[in-house]
């Protein structure tokens, strides 16, 4: 292919490359936008259909889910997404990682229409389907777990129950084998494994006792973090939360749940003592707690050491991802430096814009004002990097296939031009934006001065890294004449005739802009 047509191919299909990896059969993952929650679908060619969670306490910003339709419109468009392999005979597994109402409210309406499927099909659903729960049943004491765990069970909460209408196990059920250090299921609930393809328990249960004196421990030495102040979900819920490692088609997956750092720190601990660390390694990995500054823990994304970082929450109530976790050193340090780089994309953290960390590769641009749970502030970054969040790109799409892997994400795309992503985005998010940087390699180009006119929210624009000159004159007028709510102009203005400086500054008008 000519180079003049690899970079609008590049842009337009959004496969980013392929990594040489092991060999091995085709393995599909998708890290579902289930708004705030989990939801991670596997299909892959030894165990079937694999869902691992599916849950969503918030779907604001869901593409094509309203209010009145959330929970079953998302859990339907999960389950058509499978309906064909179910019809061909694939068995179905699902894990749900621990007992929050965000991994798995929307499993029984799978469920449900999945029975339906195989019913419809003539297969025995009790050979098709089986559940996994992390920890154990005391920890799904909610209306919706119960609801969940009596279509499974019918019989489960009366003293001597019948057998499950489909077959479920807890992880209070698994066995340690400490040679391996893997958790092994009970009979029946095993996975198909060999050098190419196999699911693996890290954990399945909580594994570190509290203490009573706080509600969170710290860290032992192995990590030296201490977990932060934050509000949380149940701690002891979240610490059963299931670690699994998926592998196929010569890739892997790491997914933690929202597992918290003092048991993550066990994790690595016992990983480290038996010299097997490099077993963490993974090429893409699932933000633990959805990018939650209290659980993201900088020494498991050092030994998991990942290509691609994926964030699967939503645009409000928890205010997750934060910047610290996901915008970090210790992030962007231990991301995979083999991988090629990605087309530019937005990626949104919460809090201010200024604390965002900036590289090269990873660069602020923008607060926005949208509403959200708490009024937390969130800014964004565009980056290069392999980093993906459901919120802003959708649903992202993983196929690993003989050795290779490729990633697609359904949403915002991003462009291999940096001012192209850039004028997408604004574009795309202009109305909600209340600030925003422009600095190199972005040019104030006319496209993006057209761009800017429509952020008619915006209060601050800082163009003080940008070397601004007489022929922007014209671009920035507009843009001061324009945007009512600008009341910040922050510039480097040695490069503009006293000519241009007077026109900005009669445009500016009463808000006392000096130059």
């Amino acid at each position: 292919m000519k180079i003049n047509r690899l970079i609008p191919f590049l842009t337009f299909c959004f496969l980013t490359f392929s990594l040489n990896l092991a060999s091995g059969g085709k393995f599909d993952v998708d890290f579902y936008d289930v708004g705030q929650g989990h939801c991670v679908i596997a299909r892959t060619t030894q165990n079937g259909v694999l869902i691992i969670d599916a849950g969503s306490s918030s779907t604001v910003g869901v593409e094509g889910v309203t209010k009145s339709n959330k929970n079953s419109s998302l859990a339907q468009g999960i389950f058509n997404s499978i309906k064909n392999q179910l019809e061909s005979g694939s068995s179905l597994n699902l894990i749900i990682t621990h007992a929050d109402k965000d991994h798995l409210n929307l499993t029984k309406f799978i469920l449900e229409e999945a029975v339906k499927t195989y019913e419809k099909n003539k297969y025995v659903v009790k050979d098709k389907i089986k559940v996994i729960f992390g920890g154990n049943r005391d920890n799904y004491n909610s209306r919706t777990a119960k609801n969940l765990l009596k279509f499974i069970h019918p019989t489960i909460y009366e003293g001597s129950p019948s057998q499950p209408k489909i077959p479920c196990a807890f992880g209070s059920e698994f066995t340690e084998d400490k040679s391996n250090l893997l958790w092994i299921p009970p009979t029946g609930f095993t996975f198909n494994s060999d050098t190419d393809e196999s699911v693996s328990f890290l954990s399945v249960k909580r594994e570190v006792k509290p203490k009573s004196s706080t509600k969170k421990r710290k860290i032992d030495e192995i990590t030296s973090e201490t977990p932060s102040e934050e509000d949380d979900e149940d701690e002891n819920t979240n610490a059963s939360s299931i670690v699994v490692k998926l592998n196929g088609g010569g890739g892997s997956c790491m997914i933690t749940g929202d597992k918290t750092i003092t048991e993550i720190g066990e994790i690595i601990g016992k990983y480290q003592n038996a010299d097997k660390l490099k077993y963490l390694k993974s090429d893409v990995f699932l933000a633990t707690h959805h990018g939650s500054e209290n659980d993201f823990s900088p020494n498991w994304m050092k030994h998991v050491n990942p290509s691609y970082l994926i964030v699967s929450s939503g645009t409000s109530s928890f205010f997750h991802p934060r910047q610290n976790a996901v915008f970090s050193q210790d992030v962007l340090d231990n991301l995979d430096k083999s991988v090629p780089t990605q087309p530019w994309h937005p990626i949104r953290a919460y809090g201010n814009l200024s604390a965002l960390f900036s590289t090269p590769r990873s660069i602020p641009i923008a607060s926005g004002s949208k509403e959200n749970f708490r009024s937390t502030p969130y800014s964004y970054s565009m980056t290069d990097h392999g980093i993906y969040l459901t919120a802003d790109q959708g649903t992202i799409k993983f196929s690993f296939n003989a050795g290779k892997i490729y990633v697609a994400p359904t949403n915002q795309k991003g462009d291999v031009n940096f001012d192209a992503a850039l004028k997408s985005f604004l574009d795309l998010r202009a109305k909600e934006l209340t600030s925003l940087v422009i600095r190199p390699p972005s040019t104030l180009s006319k496209d993006l001065s057209e761009s800017l006119n429509l952020c008619t929210a915006l209060e601050s624009l800082d163009l003080s890294s940008y070397p601004t000159n007489d022929s922007h004159t014209d671009q920035l007028v507009e843009a001061i004449t324009n945007l009512k709510e600008l009341s910040v102009l922050k510039m480097a203005p040695n490069k503009l005739s006293e000519e241009s400086k007077e026109k900005i500054r009669k445009a500016w008008g009463y808000k006392g802009l000096y130059l």
